[in-house]
């Protein structure tokens, strides 16, 4: 169980404001907002976990995704840090991903909406809701103004958010390092809610580009935040902040890879949902949207959604057959295997790439089962896996046959007789969206 060494503050008033002297006058005073609730773990617990994207290969030593983040922002006295993290670090990074340009998004859209018209701490997952229901609009269509924060986005600016929506999101495992540096290298920063301390507010701004985050200490509040990227060599994850550029390294930071399970609470990935080329085009020439307008007595269109995770029913994928003790006309030499066939159906537009990944388990653990042959019949944890290639997706409907074959001589399992299940997993921009149905079978090893 994760430990914090943190004395709590009530949910309502975690919110920090720190002075400082020092001799450098543009960090003579540290005026910084948090703004993060502490959810509910059990809540939190009932979030579909994430699926691990790629196959067995071993992740890079490094990985950066700032280059296409949005220019550092600053929350000022405002506690909107979960806004700062979602709509307008996150989502500019999509967008920048698919229009090969800079967008910055509006935090007050989102936190105007989950804020109930005062400046109080709020929860990533209220965020993350607004985000995949209705969207953020532009900052220019609804700027950031400290004490606007009870202002609602009128109908101009409800109508251009729903280009920017994301389809879904996920929990991620934040006691896995290797898990977190897997999404990352895939291109899917992480959202995270982390306890900070006050050596993490001042030397951020003492120490600016030198300092990492390594030891942890009394918390002086909740504060979220975007992981987006890591180094080996540093044994650290890289995350932006929204405090401006004068702390950290021009406002991005560095947390220590054994102090982030102690300090982050929960973390979140979503995948983008997909703008069409036409709206691209037209984002591109600075027009506004053609939908119909937003019904202007809708003051807020935000609603609590139980089930934020809930699977696309437009995606058909589906395991048709499965054969048992064939052989892989491509490996023979890994000798009999069981394949798997399939079919999938993925609307037009809906992502740039998709593949298929198969994880074994043990049905008496529900754990997946230990892999022999490594990489190739593996995912990151040395777990039994198989995957397809990855193939590209365009603006067409792609409808498409899959197989897997999975050799038993990748079981890692000691002689006996075991109940197994297998599950097929579909990733679109690496993003599992959508799982199969389970395989059940049984398998022995021989002495």
């Amino acid at each position: 169980m994760r430990k914090h060494t943190a004395t709590f503050f009530s949910a309502l008033a975690v919110f920090a404001f720190f002075n400082s002297c020092n001799n450098d006058k543009t960090k003579s005073k540290m005026n910084v907002a948090l703004g993060l609730v502490k959810e509910d773990a059990g809540k939190i617990s009932r979030i579909p976990i994430a699926d691990i994207p790629f196959g067995g290969n071993d992740i890079p030593t490094e990985a950066d995704l700032s280059d296409k983040m949005p220019e550092v922002g600053n929350q000022g006295d405002q506690q909107s840090c979960v806004a700062w993290a979602i709509a307008y670090a996150m989502k500019g990074y999509q967008e920048n991903l698919q229009l090969g340009e800079p967008l910055k998004f509006s935090p007050s859209f989102v936190y105007n909406q989950i804020n109930g018209g005062k400046n109080v701490p709020t929860q990533v997952t209220d965020g993350l809701n607004v985000l995949s229901e209705q969207g953020v609009c532009l900052m220019d269509e609804m700027p950031y103004k400290e004490d606007g924060y009870d202002e609602k986005p009128n109908a101009e600016a409800k109508r251009s958010a729903k280009r920017f929506r994301i389809a879904e999101w996920r929990r991620v495992n934040t006691m896995d390092i290797k898990e977190i540096k897997t999404h990352l290298a895939a291109g899917l920063p992480v959202v995270i809610g982390a306890m900070v301390t006050q050596e993490f507010i001042e030397k951020g701004y003492t120490d600016g580009a030198d300092f990492i985050w390594k030891k942890n200490g009394e918390s002086v509040g909740g504060h979220a935040m975007l992981v987006v990227g890591y180094d080996d060599e540093k044994h650290a994850f890289k995350l932006i902040n929204s405090w401006g550029k004068n702390w950290g390294d021009k406002g991005y930071g560095w947390v220590d890879y054994d102090l982030f399970p102690d300090v982050v609470m929960y973390g979140f990935v979503a995948k983008d949902g997909y703008t069409a080329p036409e709206v691209i085009a037209d984002i591109k020439k600075g027009k506004q949207p053609v939908e119909n307008p937003v019904d202007e007595k809708d003051e807020v269109i935000y609603t609590k959604n139980d089930n934020p995770t809930e699977e696309d029913a437009a995606i058909d994928f589906h395991q048709k057959n499965v054969l048992y003790n064939v052989q892989n006309p491509d490996k023979k030499f890994s000798g009999p295997a069981m394949k798997i066939e399939g079919t999938l159906d993925i609307p037009a537009r809906y992502g740039k790439t998709f593949y298929v990944l198969i994880t074994v388990y043990d049905k008496a653990t529900n754990k997946p089962i230990k892999s022999k042959i490594y990489p190739e019949y593996s995912n990151i944890n040395n777990e039994v896996a198989g995957y397809t290639d990855a193939f590209q997706l365009d603006d067409e409907r792609m409808k498409a046959k899959w197989w897997i074959h999975i050799p038993y001589a990748a079981f890692n399992l000691a002689p006996g007789k075991y109940d197994l299940y297998a599950v097929p997993t579909l990733f679109i921009d690496n993003f599992g969206v959508k799982n199969g149905e389970q395989i059940d079978f049984w398998f022995e090893q021989p002495e």
